[in-house]
């Protein structure tokens, strides 16, 4: 089929007069996954606005700590984002397009654009692509109707990663020492680190 033709139907399918979402908003690499995955393209929109609302569902009820990247709610929606492309249509298209999107990071770095209020660094795209294996993994050990459930235990459990950081959402070092925010933003290479999920949680409770 004629390229032309699959960014046509593409375009009707995604609606992209409103949608936040849209097509030429995607990253090349995630337009090109889409113009790839034409038959599931529209499902796996559909997933990622779900997980979305999921996630800052679960955040609120769970108390989470307030903060929107690299913490548990990003870990999380991670995780469930996949753990629902998977299930839906398969661990290896799922994995291509979490792949996909965070060459979008990467170009959003390179380029100065924030995402949630941050530019996107080695750390988080580390993050974001370790919850996605795990929850890619969710898909084949849970079944549908438990994916939620199964993506909170793994949370609990410290077994999907987020960014070292204190209870005011600073950055810490190896030492535990805050990074001062531009020592480590606008710098590909820095000295955040990835932990545990359950870190913040476990000090959440003991305060």
């Amino acid at each position: 089929m004629n390229k032309l033709i699959l960014i046509f139907l593409l375009l009707i399918s995604f609606g992209l007069q409103a949608q936040k979402m849209s097509f030429f908003k995607l990253g090349s690499a995630e337009r090109w996954w889409v113009v790839s995955h034409i038959f599931v393209a529209k499902k796996s929109k559909e997933i990622t606005q779900r997980s979305i609302q999921l996630s800052d569902s679960v955040a609120k009820a769970e108390n989470f700590p307030n903060r929107q990247s690299g913490g548990e709610k990003d870990a999380f929606r991670h995780a469930l984002w996949m753990a629902l492309l998977a299930e839906e249509i398969g661990v290896k298209k799922a994995l291509k397009l979490g792949v996909a999107h965070e060459k979008k990071n990467r170009k959003d770095f390179e380029k100065g654009r924030k995402e949630e209020g941050a530019l996107p660094d080695s750390v988080a795209i580390e993050m974001d692509l370790y919850n996605n294996a795990v929850g890619a993994k969710i898909s084949e050990e849970c079944t549908a109707d438990s994916i939620l459930i199964c993506v909170k235990q793994k949370l609990y459990a410290g077994e999907l990663r987020i960014v070292k950081m204190n209870l005011k959402g600073e950055s810490l070092n190896e030492y535990d020492e805050p990074i001062p925010r531009k020592l480590w933003e606008g710098n590909w290479k820095n000295e955040r680190l990835l932990v545990p999920s359950n870190e913040l949680l476990k000090s959440q409770n003991q305060n």
